[in-house]
């Protein structure tokens, strides 16, 4: 192929010049990340296991699909105890294609599993039981890999014994739940029966409150009638009395009334006998003289009134709530 014009050699320049510069920029990002990888695998050998995970995640913003890198990280975080942030990385590097690094990520995965387990414990025996059976099935799929790996086969049985222990708890847990549910059934039915035979009692008891209430409330009125039909007789027998007292009263007030009638019969008498006397010898005077002067007889009228006394008026008156390590790790 030949170029003839002018412009077809610098448009062949132009393109020459960009991939010189693509090849540059993806070999300096290319060298960049390997060197944050390289730096935080040197701080991973000091056992500065912080500084590392730094590092690792520099690595990760250039390279986010690396599983080499992921599987660093996450095998950092395991060193910090970071379990479940180690499990989560490691998981991603299982992507691999390069079975030794697949057969390290398995065995990793089993040790983090078990160790999350561990550190779970009885808090939660349920997500214990689980990470525990998940790390007997990753040292399975390391040895799958390479069944001459002599640590994954000592670890899986480590994990199978942990599977086994938790369950094992599982079931003591179960039971006892099972039997606090029995005793508590046990306790309510006692409750129930000793409820029922507490109310029997005190239905008893307030029967015979009642019938004790009753023999009092007869008893008292009885006493109340009795008291009511003694009154009533002092009531007669006051009245009786005072009728007596009336009686005798009137008897003894009659002779002085008979002695007032008889007084005021003498009084009426000897009234009419001086009427008399005066009638006789007004005649008499009469006779002798015929005629009595006028101031005379006005003497004799004024004698005659002077005689009648008035009597007086009578008044009336009323009344609200160990871990068990592993053997190795890379």
């Amino acid at each position: 192929m030949f170029i003839n014009t002018k412009k077809e050699k610098t448009g062949l320049i132009f393109l020459i010049s960009l991939f010189v510069l693509i090849i540059g920029n993806a070999t300096s990002v290319l060298a960049s990340m390997e060197g944050d990888v390289k730096k935080g695998n040197n701080y991973y050998k000091k056992d500065d296991y912080s500084k590392a995970l730094e590092k690792y995640d520099q690595a990760l913003e250039r390279d986010p699909l690396s599983a080499i890198i992921s599987f660093n990280k996450g095998t950092a975080l395991y060193k910090l105890k970071d379990y479940a942030q180690a499990i989560e990385n490691l998981n991603f590097a299982t992507l691999t294609e390069d079975l030794e690094l697949k057969e390290q990520v398995h065995f990793n995965l089993g040790n983090a599993n078990y160790q999350r387990a561990n550190r779970l414990g009885s808090e939660d025996l349920m997500v214990s039981l689980d990470h525990s059976k998940e790390a007997v099935a990753q040292f399975e799929n390391a040895l799958a890999i390479n069944w001459k790996n002599e640590d994954a086969k000592y670890n899986l049985e480590l994990a199978e014994r942990l599977v086994e222990k938790i369950e094992k708890q599982v079931q003591q847990n179960r039971q006892s739940s099972d039997q606090s549910k029995d005793q508590s059934q046990e306790n309510n039915n006692d409750q129930e029966d000793q409820d029922s035979q507490n109310k029997e009692e005190n239905n008893d008891s307030n029967q015979s409150q009642q019938e004790e209430n009753q023999d009092d409330q007869s008893q008292s009125s009885n006493q109340n009638e009795q008291q009511q039909n003694s009154e009533q007789d002092q009531e007669s027998q006051n009245e009786q009395n005072n009728n007596e007292d009336q009686e005798d009263e009137q008897s003894q007030s009659q002779p002085d009334s008979n002695e007032e009638e008889k007084k005021n019969e003498q009084e009426q008498a000897n009234e009419d006998q001086s009427s008399a006397n005066e009638q006789a010898q007004d005649n008499k005077m009469k006779k002798e003289n015929k005629e009595l002067t006028e101031q005379e007889a006005q003497t004799l009228l004024q004698s005659y009134q002077q005689s009648v006394e008035p009597r007086g008026l009578l008044n009336v008156y009323k009344q609200k709530f160990k871990s068990q390590s592993v053997l190795k790790d890379w």
